[in-house]
């Protein structure tokens, strides 16, 4: 039982899959679980449940109904429909553990999340639809938290990296977050403040700085942003966050071992049990293989969760191992 109890250490809000189960010799055990988990990090799709982003086309319609003679829009795109020189230049800026990765997905590992979006910004003449100007800037995001510590850090940086027609004389760019659905998240300012003025190759960037005020319990914590571009009169927002995705998810607590701290709930960690450890690797082999929940069993059985009340562990504990 003490093997299994391993298999789930680590905070309260811990899960682990032990993988499928393999013959004691064949598993390579790596140098620490950091570095296994930054070495497989996962992806999480949107949720099912999330708001439609308005696309160009649509705001458009919105703003020929509204009577505007011109209208400015941004929106995501993948970097397959970006110049191929704006392409290059995103994946080259190099300032998160997940850039080489695709663009518009969020990746996360035990301790971070990391993002890295391409965006399109276009100003249009409303009678002809023609575009009066147009840019292409990057956003790069990467939260950081500790398992040991209740303040955690976001690196955030956006870069223009191309524009062209009236936009060359430059526009605004005004960032805004929100840790929503707890009131035990405490934000810091912003990378910048208010709307900065930007032109071609212009950067900004900054970190946000958050903590979990509580001592005791857990919370989870939902980190959504806003970004409003601004031309003159004209203005376009793109928001994203936990409203769309649940890898902006941070669950705090104090429930186990002896320090608060913080991680991203949605990463599923992966413990490989030591091939020294045989009748161990066996056991939880030979367990996971006949039951039919398949416990722990990565593609076949839920998560393993770490139990935070000692007394409903030791009462599992004692029926596995008992007096016998």
């Amino acid at each position: 039982m003490a093997a299994l109890a391993l298999i789930t250490s680590g905070m309260g809000v811990a899960t682990a899959d032990s993988g499928e189960p393999k013959p004691p010799a064949s598993s390579a055990t790596k140098a620490t679980e950091e570095h296994r988990e930054m070495a497989k990090p996962q992806v999480i799709e949107l949720r099912k449940d999330a708001p439609a982003t308005a696309s160009c086309q649509q705001v458009k319609g919105q703003a020929a109904q509204a009577g505007k003679e011109t209208m400015l829009c941004v929106e995501r795109v993948p970097a397959a429909k970006a110049p191929r020189n704006v392409a290059r230049a995103a994946a080259a800026d190099d300032v998160t553990w997940c850039d080489g990765k695709e663009m518009n997905k969020a990746y996360v590992t035990r301790t971070s999340i990391c993002e890295n979006q391409l965006l399109h910004a276009v100003l249009t003449v409303k009678q002809t639809g023609q575009p009066l100007g147009d840019a292409y800037f990057t956003i790069k995001q990467e939260v950081n938290t500790k398992t040991t510590d209740t303040h955690f850090n976001e690196d955030f940086f956006l870069r223009v990296q191309a524009v062209s027609g009236a936009l060359i004389a430059g526009f605004t760019v005004e960032i805004e977050s929100e840790c929503v659905a707890s009131s035990a998240c405490e934000e810091g300012i912003g990378p910048w403040t208010g709307p900065a003025p930007v032109t071609l190759l212009s950067e900004k960037e900054g970190t946000w700085q958050r903590s979990w005020k509580n001592t005791t319990g857990n919370d989870t914590m939902m980190l959504g942003y806003k970004l409003t571009t601004r031309y003159g009169t004209e203005e376009a927002d793109v928001e994203w966050g936990a409203n769309e995705s649940r890898a902006w998810e941070v669950r705090c607590d104090n429930e186990v071992d002896k320090f608060a701290g913080c991680v991203v709930p949605q990463y599923i960690p992966t413990f490989e049990v030591k091939s020294k450890y045989s009748e161990a690797r066996q056991f939880i082999g030979m367990v996971q293989a006949s039951m039919s929940s398949h416990p722990g069993w990565e593609g076949k059985g839920q998560p393993l969760t770490r139990e935070s009340d000692d007394k409903v562990a030791q009462k599992n504990r004692d029926i596995v191992c008992d007096s016998t």
